[in-house]
């Protein structure tokens, strides 16, 4: 069996070798009329027919058209040389690294969405973002790197447009980066609440626009405990989470992928041991349960009579996430016990067993723990016209 990592790349088109330019068109098929297909977007493409590149795209020197009007496009674009350009519209989604040999790059994003994930900044000659379209960006903390453009000519943000940055690598503290340079700058109004949800809600990331030096950055710095919401038990092991995703590759791209704070909650909770002692309060609410069946029989026996006796039990227990976590026990059992009268009351041996689940019920994974217990016990009882007293070890 050949156990070698796969680390190659996948091409999907390799145009680099042409030099008299070329327009490539990716677009989807409307829905007839009445058609009941799923359309998730509500673009009119129905979801099977949405169309979807899959694959880094090479273009030569000549003057390149890359039309993106519906879909998917994922994999890095290499524009090569020549005065090219990309537009993005009908709400289609293009993922991937932007090079550009030579600057002469124009993008246009009227609708749809350009998630440019390269690292350092690409020089292009323009850039337009309309009102329905977003940008996000990638930024590298460790390598004190940022993505984005570097725009020789016109870079305009519309009112209503979003931006988003995703991290490929952790703070270690407050931090600005640049993701526009332009020659000429402008920028409508920008949407800090828009920009927050397409950021990783692990940090707070707040945008703004340097006039004078003509560039859009972003301010991004951790998120505290008290920011995240969360409960004492959780923001205990706040820093000590955070320090473990910098040896960890997979939970470092965990977190940093989530933008709400239902994601992050969810993946930091699976960090963490469970504080909430469901099992423990389970299994003490089925010996109270056998307790009660103990103590809530009516008559005791006479001296020197034997007398045995079995009872069902059901018990719950739950607790809210309040200080630690929650939880839910549901159980069930059977006790019952064998005693002898005496003139000082009724002496016996008992014997139980209860079995329970006990559930988080804001546990991402829905696990379920069982608690199983087996008691064997001594006891003693006794009891009057209007009172009752009992000991059992």
């Amino acid at each position: 069996t050949d156990t070698t990592p796969v680390d190659g790349t996948v091409t999907a088109i390799d145009l680099s070798a042409n030099t008299t330019g070329v327009t490539l068109r990716q677009y989807g098929i409307p829905a007839a009329e009445g058609s009941t297909a799923v359309d998730t977007d509500k673009d009119g493409v129905p979801d099977a027919n949405e169309p979807a590149i899959v694959g880094a795209i090479k273009l030569g020197s000549g003057a390149d058209t890359l039309n993106i009007e519906n879909g998917v496009v994922s994999g890095d674009i290499d524009f090569g040389a020549g005065a090219d350009r990309l537009n993005i519209s009908g709400g289609a989604v293009v993922s991937g690294a932007i090079k550009n040999a030579d600057g002469l790059l124009d993008i246009n994003v009227s609708k749809g969405t350009l998630a440019a994930t390269q690292t350092g900044a690409t020089a292009i000659s323009n850039l337009n973002i309309g009102a329905e379209g977003t940008l996000l960006v990638n930024l590298d903390p460790a390598n004190n790197t940022a993505g984005g453009f570097n725009v020789s000519g016109n870079a305009t943000l519309a009112t209503g447009s979003t931006l988003g940055v995703r991290f490929s690598s952790l703070l270690d503290g407050p931090e600005r980066f640049n993701i526009i340079t332009a020659g000429t700058l402008n920028v409508g109004q920008i949407d800090q609440t828009l920009l927050s949800g397409n950021s990783p809600y692990l940090y707070v990331v707040e945008g703004g626009v340097n006039q004078a030096a003509n560039t859009v950055y972003v301010d991004a710095r951790r998120r505290t405990a008290s920011e995240a919401g969360l409960i004492p038990v959780e923001a205990s092991a706040y820093d000590a989470v955070y320090g473990a995703l910098g040896s960890n590759e997979t939970l470092r791209n965990l977190f940093l992928s989530q933008t709400s704070r239902d994601g992050f909650i969810d993946a930091y909770e699976q960090m963490l041991p469970d504080h909430s002692g469901g099992p423990l309060m389970s299994l003490s609410a089925g010996v109270d349960a056998v307790t009660r069946a103990l103590t809530g029989r009516n008559a005791v026996a006479a001296p020197g009579e034997t007398s045995a006796w079995v009872q069902e039990i059901n018990f719950y227990a739950d607790k809210d996430k309040t200080d630690s976590y929650g939880f839910r026990s549901e159980g069930f059992g059977v006790a019952g016990g064998v005693e002898k009268g005496s003139s000082l009351g009724a002496f016996g041996i008992s014997a139980a067993f209860t079995s329970s689940d006990i559930k988080d019920p804001e546990a991402e994974a829905e696990e379920v723990l069982s608690a199983n217990l087996l008691e064997l016990g001594l006891y003693w009882r006794a009891q009057g016209q209007y009172w009752t007293t009992w000991a059992r070890a």
